[in-house]
């Protein structure tokens, strides 16, 4: 009965976050549409149509609901500061894609809305189980990584949304790999919370890769799902003192949710090497993300987005399996090592279209029509 139960309430909160975001996104083609609050493609936009944006809002709208149904299993009263941190980006993210404001005040306004949820210590520890040899951590060394890290995550998950479903499709994955880990350390509030989002993202997928009712998240949707992407993350760490009980070393906990996160933190990390060398601005926006690489090499935005997270889940997938084997020095090597051969072959794709040279005919789409064609 209690297993019935369960399923029953995962059941509500997926399709009922799917149907209030999915009420909810037309209304908002409408307003925009009538408003004409419309993003204009430029050189390096993947899509050649004006289309509509603030898709977030419905993410925002959708997630806080959620909280007045989650406040059963929110013993420690998670939701208000989460609720008070999503709000502030909220804001700020929809000034963004309404009239656009400088990068450093969305920095200030996303360490703002991580100091609201630090500071209640939810997402502190003193540990990290061991990862390379480190037990216990200075707080507030391991205070500022958080602030940096968290940053950065947001930020690294804005930067892949350049084609049609993969921010969304990324989030998807993660999310469910998150829900996984939850369900398993008995932490009902925090699974339920990634199927919210994840029939969120679902909702807003079906609208992102549609021709005729095409919209995009924005800032407003990418800056909340990528803080919640990096407040899970952290969330997590903080259980390392039980996640042998499921079967993952506590000294590789970080690795596995550093590979589950992969795509956007290392293409971010990959393109900021590229401006460095460079020495272009890491503000100014140019066609180098992993994203661009394979629409620029003929495939469509869901082939592009099909293979990316079939990447990422490989990556993680190898590294769940040998984390359990080796130790977090060569366990942590081998993620290194399969990023850098991934990049190096994205490197020489790269080299190829910028020598205007072809290669042969269509072979990132052979591989990914392959992939497709096995599992569908």
């Amino acid at each position: 009965m209690q297993l019935v139960m369960f399923l029953i309430t995962l059941g509500l909160f997926l399709i009922g976050s799917f149907l209030v975001t999915y009420f909810v996104i037309p209304k908002i083609i409408k307003v925009v549409s009538y408003k004409k609050l419309l993003d204009e493609p430029n050189n390096r936009s993947s899509h050649k149509k004006v289309t509509p944006t603030l898709g977030g809002v419905a993410f925002y709208i959708t997630i806080i609901l959620s909280f007045f149904f989650l406040k059963k299993w929110d013993s420690d009263l998670f939701s208000l500061n989460l609720m008070v941190s999503i709000t502030v980006l909220f804001i700020i993210g929809l000034k963004d894609d309404l009239i656009a404001i400088s990068a450093k005040t969305k920095a200030l306004a996303q360490i703002l809305a991580i100091s609201f949820l630090v500071f209640d210590n939810g997402l502190m520890t003193d540990t990290l189980g061991g990862f390379l040899g480190i037990t216990n951590v200075n707080y507030w060394t391991y205070l500022v990584f958080v602030y940096f890290a968290i940053f950065f995550i947001i930020n690294s998950y804005n930067l892949i949304d350049g084609i049609d479903g993969l921010a969304s499709s990324v989030g998807i994955m993660i999310f469910t790999l998150y829900s996984i880990i939850f369900y398993l350390l008995g932490e009902n509030y925090y699974f339920f919370l990634c199927i919210v989002i994840i029939g969120t993202l679902l909702a807003f997928l079906s609208f992102n890769l549609s021709e005729k009712r095409k919209i995009f998240m924005g800032d407003t949707g990418s800056m909340i799902i990528g803080f919640l992407i990096a407040l899970l993350t952290f969330k997590i760490l903080t259980y390392n003192y039980k996640i042998d009980k499921i079967d993952i070393p506590s000294e590789n906990l970080i690795i596995i949710l550093t590979s589950i996160i992969s795509i956007p933190v290392l293409d971010t990390v990959r393109v900021f090497i590229i401006r460095t060398i460079n020495k272009k601005s890491f503000f100014i926006a140019d066609r180098n993300h992993v994203h661009h690489v394979f629409v620029d090499q003929g495939l469509s935005h869901r082939r592009a987005t099909f293979f990316i997270v079939f990447i990422n889940l490989i990556i993680t997938t190898i590294i769940y399996l040998l984390s359990s084997v080796l130790n977090s020095f060569a366990l942590l090597f081998v993620f290194l090592l399969l990023s850098v051969v991934f990049y190096m072959v994205l490197f020489y794709f790269n080299m190829k279209k910028n020598e205007n040279q072809e290669l042969r005919p269509n072979f990132l789409n052979k591989i990914a029509k392959t992939i497709l064609n096995f599992f569908l």
